[in-house]
């Protein structure tokens, strides 16, 4: 089971996310848009944070933590993992 944890992440800008994910090119091949449709972007629409996430090698919340959060402390502990 993969849990995500962000540790000091969280409201990372645009281009560094497109930069970590590939870039522009790279992005829009993968969720099959054009370059010009990912330059518009003013932040990754929830639609793809999951996919954009896993290709830039971070969380979900690190990209929207208004859309995504980390599981609670206690949901947590109770399945074994301390933050």
């Amino acid at each position: 089971m993969k849990v995500w944890l962000s540790f000091g992440m969280e409201n990372s800008s645009l281009p560094e996310i497109i930069k970590r994910a590939g870039g522009r090119r790279a992005i829009a091949r993968a969720l099959g848009m054009t370059e010009q449709a990912v330059g518009q972007w003013k932040q990754v629409p929830p639609r793809w944070v999951v996919d954009v996430a896993a290709m830039a090698g971070m969380s979900p919340t690190e990209i929207r933590p208004d859309v995504f959060r980390d599981p609670l402390p206690q949901v947590m502990q109770s399945i074994g993992i301390t933050a």
